[in-house]
């Protein structure tokens, strides 16, 4: 009574060494009258039971255990508790057989005894330590029926959740339900209710019942708020509220958690969920706040960067309505300082883009780049700045804007395509040499198949320009080797012949023109070819090649380009060489009539009058 089990040991063994010696042959003990039986089963409960609360299962399953097998039938209550000792010691060293055993023993010694709830208990579990769930449930089960109504309230409460565990670990979801429904109907005051709740909530969830889920989860925060599961019971309850578009009363119970459990991971995904709420219910701006809030709050983390997804699709979605740029200068103004405001920004300014607005786009992307020069997109607005300008005609500005790309932004992306652009700047405004120099950048770096063409080829014509003849040779033969099909091989073709023909190579001039025409120029360049081939044939002594491909070139529509009036001028002069006036005479005609340069075509128109009286004099 003191609790000093170890100190009242000795006296319980003092009775059972004075009056448990007595026996017979046999193994079993005897005594001389029952109340000196009465007293050892006393004296034997006992002395196990000061074991079991020091915690000595080494002496307990010793010589009592020895004792208890000794003993003679009875139906005192102290053996029926001496055998609950003595198993419950048996199974707690992992002797399932021996408790079992003991068990099985108790319940056929003691039918209907309550301490039989608790020996199922203790049966049930042995059997699930086994991995023998079927036999343990089915124990449970049992208790349930058997004690139900008159057990012990701990025993059979425990048995109630242990089937429903099992039931739902057997996924066995609507018998799990009903079992925790049951133990929350019998004790609804229990201290494992909330978790049964959770549990039961779990079960209707699985089964698609959302409501009911939600009831269960409601009530737990109803009951108890702040306590461990509430956290969970909140969570889930939020999540299928949103799901089911709920949005007022999914707010509702992630602004429970954050109230309740700021101190906790789950913090972070409540104010992301709060953020998204708005964001379907269709208010992009309550959404845009929550979400920098979020990203705030929680850097770096996974929420964050679901924050910022979720402020790219707010930022779009607010774009696209009448007044989105409005909307999104009140929440700069509003929240110069948020995660958004530079997205909000940037999208301003590619809405003036988008509309061809440059003026108005080149300002907001240089607000982007000097109010946010961290922000995650600052090299894409400083490229479009340079953009901007660029198509509002403002080449200076441009210029600059491309060249303080590449100072503010040395390892973008966009850098090769910025390189690039000023290199097409430079060859317009005819600096050769730097324009070269921004190409061959542009090479060096790892690039499209595109860009890098088009570098190739505009560095070769940069070469040729400056004079670097043989550089310009090896970029272009280089090019046609690479990129055979390239829509720029007619032009490539073109200035290869054209340098060949200023080298005095006519033959090979002469190749180049054929396979520039081959590879399906423009108009107007094949109307160039077609003249600068007859000249080469002309000067390889092939007049009449040479006129064939003069009157390939006259045949052009474009009367008046300058490459077909000098086609006819050669066909003329040959004609004359042939002696055919007649043909010369139409062709003069020709020159008068559409050539530009008037001192010819008053040549021309002279001559074809000189061919007209020599004719009638003939």
């Amino acid at each position: 009574s003191q609790n000093r089990p170890l100190a009242a040991a000795p006296y319980f063994q003092i009775v059972l060494d004075r009056y448990a010696t007595r026996s017979d042959s046999s193994s079993t003990l005897t005594f001389a009258s029952p109340e000196l039986a009465g007293l050892v089963d006393a004296a034997l409960c006992l002395l196990e039971y000061t074991y079991h609360k020091a915690g000595d299962l080494g002496q307990l399953a010793g010589a009592p255990h020895l004792l208890l097998q000794r003993m003679p039938p009875s139906r005192s209550p102290w053996r029926a508790w001496a055998l609950l000792i003595d198993a419950d010691a048996s199974a707690a060293q992992g002797r399932y057989d021996e408790a079992q055993a003991t068990l099985e023993r108790l319940a056929r010694d003691f039918p209907g005894h309550p301490i039989g709830a608790s020996a199922t208990k203790l049966l049930a579990w042995t059997y699930a330590r086994q991995g023998r769930d079927s036999l343990a449930v089915a124990s449970e089960e049992r208790l349930v029926a058997q004690y139900g109504g008159s057990g012990d309230a701990s025993v059979v409460s425990g048995a109630l959740l242990d089937i429903a565990r099992y039931r739902f670990n057997q996924k066995r979801y609507k018998d799990a339900a009903a079992t925790y429904d049951m133990f929350l109907k019998r004790y609804p005051t229990h201290t494992a209710r909330l978790s049964a709740r959770y549990q039961a909530g779990l079960c209707y969830s699985r089964l698609n019942r959302a409501g009911d889920a939600v009831d269960q989860w409601e009530a737990v925060v109803k009951d108890s708020a702040d306590a461990p599961i509430a956290e969970k019971a909140w969570a889930r309850a939020g999540d299928l509220y949103f799901q089911a578009q709920r949005y007022a009363e999914a707010k509702r119970c992630y602004s429970g958690l954050l109230q309740h459990f700021t101190s906790t991971g789950i913090g972070a995904l409540a104010t992301l969920r709060l953020a998204q709420c708005e964001y379907n219910a269709g208010d992009d701006a309550a959404a845009l706040a929550g979400f920098a809030k979020t990203q705030e709050q929680y850097p770096n983390s996974p929420v964050a960067r679901e924050a910022k997804r979720g402020t790219e699709l707010s930022l779009y979605r607010l774009g696209q309505t009448e007044k989105g740029s409005e909307v999104l200068e009140t929440l700069i103004q509003k929240y110069p300082s948020s995660a958004f405001a530079a997205d909000a920004q940037f999208q301003i300014a590619k809405r003036h883009y988008q509309a061809k607005q440059f003026s108005e786009a080149g300002q907001g992307f240089r607000r982007v780049v000097s109010q946010f020069p961290g922000y995650s997109a600052a090299d894409q607005a400083q490229f479009l700045l340079g953009d901007s300008y660029a198509q509002a005609g403002s080449p200076g500005d441009a210029r600059l804007a491309y060249e303080q790309f590449l100072s503010f932004f040395p390892e973008s992306d966009l850098r090769s395509t910025v390189e690039f652009r000023l290199g097409l700047m430079e060859f317009e405004g005819k600096e050769y040499s730097r324009a070269a120099v921004a190409f061959t950048r542009v090479l060096d770096e790892s690039v499209s198949t595109e860009m890098g063409s088009a570098s190739r080829y505009n560095l070769a014509l940069c070469q040729k320009l400056l004079g670097q003849t043989d550089e310009a040779r090896t970029s272009l033969e280089r090019f046609r080797a690479d990129h055979p099909r390239d829509s720029r091989a007619a032009d490539v073709s073109y200035q290869l012949g054209d340098m060949d023909e200023a080298a005095g190579r006519t033959k090979e001039a002469e190749q180049n023109f054929r396979s520039a025409l081959a590879a399906g120029p423009s108009r107007a360049l094949e109307v160039e070819l077609q003249y600068r081939l007859g000249r080469c044939r002309e000067a390889m002594g092939d007049p009449d090649g040479a006129l064939k491909a003069y009157l390939q070139a006259t045949a052009s529509t474009e009367r008046r380009n300058a490459f077909r009036v000098s086609a006819l001028t050669r066909c003329a002069a040959l004609y004359e060489t042939k002696k055919s006036f007649a043909k010369a005479y139409d062709v003069y005609l020709d020159i008068a009539r559409n050539s530009q340069d008037q001192e010819l075509a008053a040549l021309a128109k002279g001559r074809a009058s000189q061919l007209q009286a020599g004719t009638k004099k003939r």
